[in-house]
C-alpha cells in the first residue's frame, strides 16, 4: 500500500479545482453578459433608439443583468435592463419580473445612476420555447443572440 503525504489528495483538490474554475466561470459570465448587451442594442437600435452613453454591468448576487441608457425616437430617455442566462427557460421569467419591483433593487438601480422609465428584457443564448408566452404574460422583452422575439411591455415607470 502507498502511503500519502501528510496532505491528502482528496483535500487539495476542491481548493484547487475552484480556484481554476472562479477565473473561468467570472469570464464566461463576462462573455454571455456582452452577447445580451449585443443583442439589447441591437434591438433598440433597430427600433430607432439612440443609445447615450455604455452599457454598464448590474450584476449582484449571481444575477447577470447589464443597462443601456437610450432615447426613444419621441426624444424620451429611458433605461433599458437585461438579465442574462445561458439557457431561459418559461421559469426564469417570473423572478425576474418580481425582481424588477422589489424596492431593494429598485434602490440598488437608482443608487447605480438609473432613473425610470425602464423597458426590462431577457436574454437567452439557449431560448426554450415556452420562454416566449411566460416573457409575454410578465412584459419582459425576450432577447437571444439572433435578435428581440417578444418586445417589452409598458416601461416601469416608477422606482
Amino acid at each position: 500500500m502507498v502511503e500519502r503525504d501528510a496532505v491528502s489528495l482528496d483535500e487539495t483538490l476542491p481548493a484547487s479545482l475552484e480556484s481554476v474554475l472562479d477565473p473561468l466561470r467570472e469570464f464566461l459570465e463576462a462573455c454571455l453578459e456582452v452577447d445580451a448587451v449585443r443583442a439589447l442594442t441591437e434591438a433598440l437600435s433597430a427600433k430607432q433608439y439612440e443609445i447615450l452613453g455604455h452599457p454598464f454591468s448590474l450584476t449582484v448576487e449571481g444575477r447577470i443583468a447589464s443597462a443601456v441608457h437610450a432615447r426613444d425616437p419621441s426624444g424620451r430617455e429611458l433605461w433599458a435592463l437585461v438579465e442574462a442566462k445561458p439557457r431561459l427557460r418559461a421559469a426564469d421569467i417570473p423572478p425576474w419580473a418580481r425582481t424588477l419591483r422589489e424596492p431593494g433593487y429598485l434602490a440598488y438601480l437608482e443608487l447605480s445612476g438609473l432613473q425610470a422609465p425602464m423597458l426590462a428584457y431577457a436574454f437567452g443564448l439557449v431560448l426554450y420555447s415556452d420562454a416566449k408566452e411566460a416573457a409575454r404574460e410578465h412584459g419582459i422583452g425576450l432577447l437571444t443572440p439572433l435578435g428581440e422575439l417578444v418586445e417589452p411591455g409598458p416601461p416601469i415607470e416608477a422606482l
